[in-house]
Formats: structure tokens, sequence, C-alpha cells
């Protein structure tokens, strides 16, 4: 039976077959999709199918020297893929997991900058992970882990996040601060024991107001 899905025209294959065809216009790689027995169409498998804008950005990582630029970096992951939220693709799961991944090498809390851009880039940093670990992404993640393991899926995202916190770590230390995060998937509070201590929403809104002067 012939099929359009995912920008992909998908021709009459044999029963209980897989068809192989390149990714959609602005993407790379392959996607994969499995023809029952009874001839149906099973949902496509997208886990070898990467956004051409998450390479983009990729690309960039290597370049950043300041937590501002780093702060930009997870700005536009969370744009983009505020925008996938129903188009998402495996493979750009495993890409920003790759990305996040490389920032978190550039120990962004001790890069040079301001401490507002760091809060922000905390807190833009777990709306993504919160993102994508979203009820909607599940198929993916099922998909992702049937062809290359659970380590490189899910349980990617939550060393991330382990190695996120170990960063934190050092930065509330260091600024006397506590972090309380609310996001719809994840909830994420680090706090330093002591006195006179600034939450982290008074310090975002201080830096967006000097971002702005």
């Amino acid at each position: 039976m012939v099929d359009s899905v995912n920008n992909v025209t998908w021709p009459s294959t044999k029963a209980n077959c897989s068809e192989v065809a390149t990714c959609g216009r602005g993407y790379y790689g392959n996607i994969v999709r499995y023809c029952s027995m009874s001839g149906e169409w099973y949902d496509p498998d997208t886990t070898y199918c990467v956004k051409g804008t998450y390479q983009d950005i990729a690309d960039q990582v290597r370049g950043i020297n300041t937590s501002k630029e780093a702060e930009k970096i997870v700005d536009e992951i969370e744009k983009v893929i505020s925008l996938d939220k129903r188009t998402i693709n495996g493979g750009d799961l495993l890409k920003v997991i790759e990305i996040l991944d490389m920032i978190l090498q550039k120990e962004p809390f001790m890069l040079e900058g301001d401490v507002g851009s760091k809060m922000n880039f905390s807190f833009v940093f777990v709306k993504i992970v919160s993102n994508m670990l979203d009820k909607r992404n599940e198929q993916r993640w099922q998909d992702i882990h049937r062809n290359k393991g659970v380590d490189k899926g899910t349980a990617a995202v939550f060393e991330d996040l382990e190695k996120f916190d170990l960063a934190v770590s050092y930065f509330i230390q260091k600024y006397n601060l506590s972090i309380n995060l609310a996001h719809e998937n994840i909830e994420y509070q680090a706090y330093w024991l002591s006195r006179g201590k600034k939450d982290m929403e008074t310090l975002r809104v201080e830096h967006e107001q000097q971002s702005q002067e």
C-alpha cells in the first residue's frame, strides 16, 4: 500500500518487510518503516534521521568560550525543540544528547561570564531535558532503545542530568545560591546550606533586565 508520512512517499512493499528511504528535505540520514504481515504500515522509525539545524548547532559548540555563548546554544536548542513538538525525530533526540554532553564537557559553570547567564543556562538546560522526556516522544525512545540500547537513549539523558548536577554543585557553592526549577516533566532543586542566598528566579529576572538595558 502506498502511503505518505514524514514528507516521504512510501511505495508498495511486501508484507513483513521494512522499507528504507532518505529522510525528508532539511534532514540527514535514512528513515525506516515496517510493513506488517497484514499489509499495514507501522509508524516510521526516525532513529537515524537528524534535522540539519541540530547539526549546525552541534558545530557551534566547539567554539564556546564563555557562559554567555553556552547560554545562547541551549536557547537555540530549546527554540528548535519547541517548534518540533510534533515532529521531533529519534535522531534529533540523539543529537541533542550529544550536544548537551559536549556543552557539559566545556564546564559551562566555570567559563568566564556573569552569574545571570549561568542561571539562565541552568533554567533552559533542564527545560530541554524535560521536553526530551515528554510523553509525545515515547515511540521515538522505544525505537532508539530497540536500535541502540537504553544506555544510548533515556539512560544517556539522565547521565547528562547527573553531570549537570555535579557542575551545579560547584556553582551554587561558589555563589551561595539555591536553584529550584519546575518544568512539565522534571522538578530540579539544588541548595547550598548557607545564609543570604538569592533564589534563581530573582537572578534570572535581574539577568533579563540587564540584557534589555
